[in-house]
């Protein structure tokens, strides 16, 4: 059985972590982590070791097992640590900017070699390890769904989306070209240049309100540039 992380694990006030009353070494917690998204990434959760882990982090093997009893529960912790330090909030006023600088900064988070292995490894897991994989989507990727859906909500409140436009579909159409370019594409990294603001260009352009629209051709006509 997979390790209940919220109930058996706590954080105590000084940011290390104990279990059963051990306390943890901070710094030795992030080098195990870095540790294992790193063998996660380029040898899949089968084929890695708790050993090679422990000698990647500098570590004996008994203190991860002290701290973790299994290879799926240290995976688990790796997976929520990496929900709580790549999620930045972006509000900038402007729905074409949050979703360019959105888009920017997870394509360039995804682009490390480690954190794209590591979500080729997150999709493999979904018939292998469902409970992992489950732990990666609900962990991972549904407060980062969640938070790209705000960001059109709240172009919907100032005015700049219709009212019948799905937020959800929205963030599909934008991140399934980017998607593509990760996981299918060898020649897609990096990207073409304005390629994201080409993809939200052109996205806008169907959602955004009549209003918008006709702000936007205004600004596209020859007379709007001329001085």
């Amino acid at each position: 059985m997979l390790l209940n992380t919220g109930g058996t694990i706590m954080t105590n006030q000084k940011g290390e972590t104990s279990k059963g009353g051990r306390p943890r070494s901070l710094q030795a917690q992030q080098d195990i982590f870095a540790a294992t998204l790193s063998s996660l990434a380029t040898q899949g959760f089968e084929a890695m070791s708790v050993d090679a882990i422990a000698a990647k982090a500098g570590v004996g093997k008994q203190t991860i097992y002290r701290w973790w009893p299994s290879k799926e529960a240290l995976v688990i912790d790796v997976i929520k640590n990496l929900q709580q330090t790549y999620n930045p909030v972006i509000d900038t006023g402007s729905l074409r900017q949050d979703l360019i600088m959105m888009f920017t900064n997870t394509f360039q988070m995804m682009s490390d070699p480690d954190a794209r292995g590591f979500l080729i490894q997150g999709l493999a897991m979904m018939t292998n390890h469902p409970e992992i994989y489950q732990t990666f989507r609900d962990q991972v990727v549904t407060p980062r769904l969640w938070q790209a859906e705000q960001v059109i909500r709240r172009a919907q409140e100032r005015g700049e989306v219709r009212q019948d436009i799905d937020a959800s579909e929205v963030i599909g159409l934008l991140a399934g070209p980017l998607w593509y370019h990760l996981l299918l594409d060898t020649n897609g990294i990096p990207l073409a240049p304005g390629l994201i603001e080409r993809l939200v260009d052109a996205v806008l352009h169907g959602i955004a309100t009549q209003s918008q629209q006709a702000e936007a051709g205004r600004s596209a006509s020859p007379e709007a540039t001329e001085p």
